[in-house]
C-alpha cells in the first residue's frame, strides 16, 4: 500500500507542476464538476465531482477528483483525489460494474508555487460498488475503515478512520493518467 500511496502522490505532484509552469491567473476548474458525490474521510466530506478510468494489465484504475484533470487550465489551489485499483483479470476496455475488491488511496493537497501542503491521506482494502444509471455511472463504498496516512514520510501505520464514497456521474476515459507512470 505504501507503495501505491507514494505513486499517486508523485503523480499528483507532476500534473501541478506541470501545470503550474504553464498557467496563469485564477481557475474556474477547481468548483467540484457535475457528479453527484458524498466522500467522507474521518469525518470531514470532500467534493469528487470529476470521475476519469484508465486501464493497464487486468486492471482498472478510477480516480476521482474535485478537479477536471485533463482540462486544467491553471494550477488549481486545491486537489482532493480518490484512486482505486480493481484488479478485473481481464483486458479491460472501458468502465465495467459489479462489485470489487480494490486498492483505495485519497489525498488531499492544497497547492501554491512555493510550497506544497498535505492534508488528509489514507489509504486500504474496500469494497467498490460499480452499476449505470443511465448515461451515469453509481461507484459507492459503504462506510469502513482504511489507514490514515502521514503525507510526510507516506506511513500508513498512524491508525485507521472512517471512511465512505458515493459517485454518481460520467467516468471519463484519461490516457494521461496511465501515461503520467501509474502501472
Amino acid at each position: 500500500m505504501k507503495k501505491n500511496f507514494l505513486n499517486w502522490m508523485t503523480i499528483a505532484m507532476m500534473v501541478l507542476v506541470c501545470v503550474g509552469f504553464t498557467a496563469c491567473g485564477s481557475d474556474d476548474d477547481d468548483n467540484g464538476g457535475g457528479g453527484s458525490k458524498s466522500t467522507t474521510i474521518d469525518g470531514k466530506s470532500y467534493g469528487l465531482g470529476y470521475g476519469f478510468w484508465s486501464a493497464a494489465y487486468g486492471n482498472l484504475y478510477l480516480e476521482f477528483s474535485n478537479v477536471d484533470l485533463p482540462n486544467l487550465k491553471s494550477a488549481p489551489s486545491q486537489v482532493d483525489v480518490l484512486a482505486l485499483s480493481i484488479k478485473t483479470g481481464s483486458n479491460v476496455t472501458g468502465v465495467v460494474t459489479g462489485t470489487f475488491d480494490a486498492e483505495a488511496t485519497f489525498f488531499s493537497m492544497k497547492y501554491d508555487p512555493n510550497k506544497t501542503t498535505f492534508g488528509a491521506a489514507a489509504e486500504g482494502d474496500v469494497k467498490v460498488t460499480i452499476s449505470k444509471n443511465g448515461s451515469n455511472y453509481v461507484v459507492t463504498i459503504p462506510q469502513t475503515t482504511i489507514y490514515a496516512i502521514d503525507p510526510e514520510s507516506g506511513d500508513s501505520e498512524v491508525g485507521k478512520v472512517p471512511f465512505s464514497f458515493n459517485y454518481t456521474g460520467s467516468i471519463v476515459y484519461y490516457e494521461d493518467m496511465m501515461e503520467e507512470g501509474v502501472k
